[in-house]
């Protein structure tokens, strides 16, 4: 079977003649030929796109397994490394060293807790202004007609397979 594209570039030009000869009957059917061609074409790539997509849903239910099996180690690491932690402040342990591995309990660098922002210098403080589109109202009005500078309307086609 022949490639799309060659029997759209070939539907085109014999379009392009019949308008020269709008009674000649060879091109009416030769026409007619390639867009069952086409058709059929057309058909087959939908079943391919088919074929490629139906393991979608499979992958998606595997791709949220692994993210909860990753979760799930990452909270066993975090708690075995809390309840390492707790143990070694317990007994007063600041290291430990075996062949394997190195542990040592370590100051980490001080966090800020803001206990009441109302009561901050402003000095302390920033403002940010942030502007942001109104996009559904701002689509609606040009629906309406009017002529907002800056923006327009586009309408596009896309592939809707039924």
């Amino acid at each position: 079977m022949r490639q799309l594209y060659k029997m759209t570039d070939d539907f085109i030009e014999l379009q392009n003649m019949l308008d020269q000869n709008p009674q000649d009957e060879y091109i009416i059917q030769t026409l007619d030929s390639i867009k069952l061609e086409i058709d059929d074409k057309a058909a087959n790539i939908v079943s391919l796109m088919k074929n490629i997509t139906t393991p979608i849903p499979a992958i998606d239910d595997e791709i949220k397994r692994l993210q909860e099996l990753k979760k799930s180690i990452q909270n066993t690491e975090k708690r075995l490394k809390e309840y390492l932690q707790y143990q070694m402040e317990k007994m007063g342990i600041e290291k430990i060293e075996t062949d394997l591995v190195t542990i040592r309990l370590q100051k980490s660098p001080p966090s800020l807790i803001v206990d009441n922002p109302n009561i901050i210098p402003e000095e302390y403080k920033k403002t940010e202004i942030i502007i942001s589109t109104k996009t559904k109202e701002l689509k609606e009005a040009l629906k309406q007609g009017a002529e907002v500078p800056g923006c327009h309307l586009v309408s596009r086609k896309h592939l809707r397979i039924i």
